[in-house]
């Protein structure tokens, strides 16, 4: 398939896919993620107004977020049941870091939660159209504005980083 926008994912066992040539899948809209800081610790005492509220030294920090990505595939008549199987295999192998060309931006420590929203057309001659939306939650704040396709993740699904704080980059896995 031949899809102006791809979803591209590395999970922690170093295996990379390509939604468009893999799966035949080309990213339709994104929902970003939307993040919120984590919950302070307070104290409401009964003899005194308002609340006690620690704000650690280092800042605010966030909690985890969730997004989801709408695609679309398009196969030859029946094909749409064994790559919805092998598509779900891959991404529920662990953590992953995945990589939105549509919205140019990627994130680190993110897992699977589902599949939904599936509208299947199938036809002799246009062959499996499906529309579906892949659901993904973010463990940390760990965005990249750039193609970390070739990032390495660890078992944790964090991008592995060099003695300096820089992302490792490898091409050859």
């Amino acid at each position: 398939m031949t899809a102006k926008y791809d979803l591209l994912v590395v999970n922690t066992k170093k295996i990379r896919k390509s939604l468009a040539n893999d799966f035949s899948s080309g990213v339709l809209e994104v929902t970003m993620p939307s993040w919120e800081t984590k919950e302070l610790p307070k104290n409401e005492w009964k003899d005194t107004e308002g609340e006690d509220v620690y704000i650690p030294t280092d800042g605010l920090h966030f909690g985890g977020a969730d997004f989801e990505v709408k695609l679309c595939y398009k196969g030859t008549e029946g094909s749409w049941t064994n790559t919805e199987i092998l598509l779900l295999n891959y991404l529920r192998s662990g953590f992953l870091a995945v990589y939105c060309s549509y919205v140019e931006e990627g994130w680190g420590a993110c897992y699977f939660t589902g599949i939904s929203d599936i509208d299947t057309f199938s036809d002799p001659v246009a062959g499996d159209i499906v529309e579906y939306t892949l659901k993904f939650h973010l463990t940390k704040y760990e965005r990249m504005y750039e193609d970390f396709y070739t990032y390495i993740v660890d078992e944790n699904g964090n991008l592995i980083t060099d003695d300096k704080g820089n992302n490792i980059i490898t091409d050859k896995i």
